[in-house]
């Protein structure tokens, strides 16, 4: 049997099988335009939506979050507040550590200068050799550099180095100068304070060829030294943290060997 030409141009309508119509009919049903909803709805329904929305954030995420930065904003404070609290410290430490130096240096230069030195007790009475007094008594000529005149003269100055206590911290104590053209003047708190912040009270002590002071005997050759121990502590004296400690052997250059 011959079989037909097709000519070209010439279209040829084709059915689709049985099988597919069911299938293609389901997709035309699926991509049609949802209808609007209705403009009344239910109460439950405008709940369940309005719960449902994904605008905005639920009052249960507005109260994590809040949480959330109240933590953070509660570690920020609490590093920022003990920084400050450290810079206080430190500073407090610096500035205790630098007056025990400055003052160390002043009563070095004037017992290198003093022609007579004499370590006393609280009550201003003298102490033995190898005792650790509360205060010095010193004699300064008019050509020491730190007597506080004006000129070089035959004057002669008293000066007094003693310790009392410290207005600062409790338990404490403080060094002050004290002078006088007249005479002796007597240890007071009124006088200017050098250093503050001391662990002890009696930092002075002359040692003799005997007796000892900080393991330090004076020598019988050599010129007599003020043993000077200045023990800083801005926590107060019972403190084990945060030591400073300044020593010194000053000679007493216009005293006479043994």
């Amino acid at each position: 049997m011959p079989v037909a030409e097709e000519h070209p141009g010439t279209m040829r309508r084709s059915t689709l099988p049985r099988r597919l119509v069911p299938i293609l009919q389901r997709r035309c049903v699926d991509s049609r335009v949802p209808e609007a909803a209705p403009r009344h709805r239910p109460a439950l329904q405008r709940a369940i939506a309005r719960a449902t929305a994904e605008q905005g954030v639920s009052m249960i995420e507005l109260l994590v979050t809040m949480a959330v930065m109240l933590i953070i904003l509660s570690a920020l404070s609490t590093v920022a507040v003990g920084a400050s609290r450290s810079e206080v410290r430190i500073n407090r430490r610096y500035q205790a550590q630098a007056e025990g130096r400055l003052a160390l240096d002043k009563l070095r230069r004037e017992l290198h200068c003093a022609s007579a030195v004499t370590v006393v007790s609280s009550s201003a009475s003298p102490v033995s050799d190898g005792t650790s007094g509360n205060g010095i008594n010193l004699t300064l000529g008019g050509y020491c550099p730190t007597n506080g005149l004006t000129s070089n003269t035959s004057l002669q100055v008293f000066v007094t180095w003693c310790t009392g206590t410290s207005t600062a911290t409790t338990g404490d104590f403080a060094l002050y100068r004290l002078a006088s053209l007249s005479s002796q003047p007597t240890c007071s708190t009124s006088g200017m304070k050098w250093a503050d912040y001391l662990t002890t009270a009696t930092p002075f002590c002359l040692p003799s060829t005997t007796t000892a002071c900080g393991g330090v005997f004076r020598s019988a050759t050599s010129l007599p030294v003020l043993h000077i121990t200045l023990p800083v502590n801005v926590n107060g004296p019972s403190s084990t943290t945060s030591s400073f400690r300044l020593v010194d052997d000053i000679a007493l250059r216009n005293s006479v060997r043994s």
